[in-house]
């Protein structure tokens, strides 16, 4: 093959089959999967009802291969982050605007009615809203949990548009990260999709949003940090009870001897402190009660742990 037929063939077949980026968040497949669960939670609040969701593709492509296998009628939301031109889309089929405004109506959640197809009215634009907002949330959450961020800034919603051919997000040949979510509604497992489209240039914005440098993960410290984490959890933790405390004055003290009868509030009997450590360096956790049980004495807890003992101890587990 002469040289000119061959940078011939290579440039077409670069052109048949463009590259695509990478997503610049780590973690991006960590990053959808726990999207798809906090959609499925936030999902029964909005519906009233059991909602699961499957998480059906994660991947990055054209924005123009994206456009062209949405399905008309569509409910497209769009959402924007400060400072970024290009904008996210929200993709909510038919299907899943029928059963919105359905359910949002008062329909029953037990029942699979068919789906009736027809354009949109401002009603309906209006009751997916809602639907749409609580997708670009979730999305926000989800990168602040598995990247453990705290974002200065996040996507917001900006407005509803039902003609694919107007929407302008990006450069038709921008790469974006595609995810598709397919949602089982009710008892009668009412099944739509959403899909969510999000050019690289927003990622990039989110990451830029972020207080602190994404990194990737160092796997030895991992294992590391998860080796002391588990040395913590097995270590043992003495337990103290006091029935009572009393002060008496230092010459009672050196007086105290066999047969000494030492009086106890009445208090005492009734409620007993949880002590962890021992002495004065004991941390005060709890308060109970002395019973029995299978003739044995046991405390019963009267009380939760203590908030901020409560919180350290969750910290050390986790």
């Amino acid at each position: 093959m002469a040289t000119g037929e061959m940078h011939r063939a290579v440039l077409k077949r670069k052109l048949t089959n463009p590259q695509v980026g990478r997503a610049p968040l780590p973690k991006i497949d960590e990053v959808a999967q726990g999207f798809c669960a906090q959609l499925e939670k936030s999902g029964r609040a909005f519906f009233r009802c059991d909602v699961g969701a499957m998480l059906t593709r994660c991947v990055v492509q054209k924005l123009d291969a994206t456009l062209e296998t949405i399905h008309l009628p569509a409910m497209l939301g769009l959402a924007h982050l400060e400072g970024i031109q290009d904008q996210a889309l929200v993709n909510l089929t038919s299907d899943l605007v029928y059963h919105i405004v359905d359910l949002r109506l008062g329909g029953d959640p037990n029942a699979s009615p068919a789906i009736i197809a027809r354009s949109f009215t401002p009603i309906d634009a209006a009751l997916a809203t809602g639907f749409v907002e609580i997708v670009v949330q979730e999305f926000a959450i989800s990168v602040e949990r598995v990247l453990g961020l705290a974002l200065s800034e996040r996507m917001s919603f900006d407005r509803m548009e039902d003609n694919v051919t107007q929407l302008n997000l990006a450069n038709r040949a921008a790469d974006v990260l595609v995810i598709e979510v397919n949602l089982d509604i009710g008892e009668a497992a009412r099944n739509a999709d959403v899909q969510v489209v999000i050019p690289l240039s927003m990622l990039d914005g989110i990451k830029a949003a972020s207080p602190r440098e994404v990194a990737e993960t160092d796997k030895s410290r991992d294992l590391w940090n998860d080796q002391l984490q588990r040395a913590a959890q097995r270590m043992q933790v003495d337990l103290d009870t006091v029935i009572a405390r009393k002060q008496l004055a230092l010459g009672d003290l050196a007086d105290l001897e066999v047969g000494t009868i030492i009086d106890l509030p009445r208090a005492s009997i009734d409620t007993v402190e949880l002590v962890i450590g021992n002495g004065a360096s004991g941390t005060f956790a709890a308060l109970g009660t002395l019973g029995q049980r299978a003739g044995q004495k046991v405390l019963r807890l009267n009380e939760d742990l203590t908030p901020e003992l409560k919180a350290h101890l969750m910290a050390l587990r986790d």
